[in-house]
């Protein structure tokens, strides 16, 4: 039996499986162990040929306007790239590498538009400047659903260490630059954000006010009052290096409701 992919892949029920296995096992880990064991997954897969009949959509991104090719020819050729970008985005197919060139495509045209505009056609200005518009449209798509994705995973990612809390706030920072960079940082993913650093800032916080619990519940007052207010000097430490102020509130009342 085999699965057939719906983008191109044909893979054996048997490698299927395994696959599917490592790809969880993957997902459990932290970042920096998921991008040691994904490189190696991939170069597998490579070796076993995967990937061989792949149909990439784009011809050679170093395609470049001259003696070899008209800008007609360019624009014929980018055109149709950009449109089955679109269609693909448009059916929620998200691929970096498919992403990539478009951008490829997009700074190219840039660099030409202002470097050969006065030896160009305003026709074919025209026409560059609306494929460059359609090219920046899936840009700013693509880094609006993978980093909105990223936020949403990242609420309820548990926290086992600090490097997890360093992990988790470095994947944040990196999906809030790309919303930013394409002005699709919205006000509910903003929320989410705050939500993913606040429970950062407790994390170091929360260890200190279980301890208290546990010398309270032994008798030792003196004890577990120490440890909340190192608690409460950890959250106001941590949310400050998060946060860039000092908006903090009491933690252990703040639990208490």
């Amino acid at each position: 039996m085999e699965f057939k992919m719906k983008r191109y892949l044909d893979i054996e029920e048997s490698k299927f499986e395994l696959y599917y296995e490592k790809l969880l096992r993957i997902a459990k880990m932290e970042k920096n162990d998921a991008i040691s064991e994904i490189d190696e997954f991939l170069y597998n897969l490579k070796q076993q040929g995967v990937f061989d009949d792949y149909d990439d959509e784009f011809d050679d991104v170093d395609d470049e306007i001259g003696e070899e090719i008209t800008i007609e020819e360019f624009i014929k050729i980018v055109k149709d790239e950009i449109s089955k970008a679109k269609r693909k985005l448009k059916n929620k197919y998200l691929d970096f590498y498919l992403f990539e060139e478009v951008k490829k495509r997009s700074d190219y045209i840039k660099d030409y538009i202002d470097e050969k505009s006065h030896e160009t056609s305003e026709e074919n200005i025209t026409k560059l400047n609306k494929i460059k518009g359609d090219a920046d449209f899936i840009i700013s798509e693509y880094n609006y659903r993978v980093s909105s994705e990223i936020i949403d995973n990242l609420v309820n990612r548990e926290i086992f260490t600090i490097s997890s809390v360093r992990s988790i706030l470095n994947e944040l920072e990196g999906a809030e630059t790309k919303l930013n960079d394409v002005n699709r940082f919205t006000d509910n993913l903003k929320s989410l954000s705050k939500q993913i650093k606040e429970r950062c800032c407790k994390y170091r916080a929360f260890k200190k006010l279980k301890d208290a619990e546990i010398q309270e519940k032994m008798g030792n007052e003196k004890k577990a009052i120490k440890l909340k207010l190192e608690a409460q000097s950890l959250f106001e430490q941590d949310w400050e290096e998060i946060f860039k102020n000092r908006e903090y509130y009491n933690l252990e009342k703040e639990n208490e409701r």
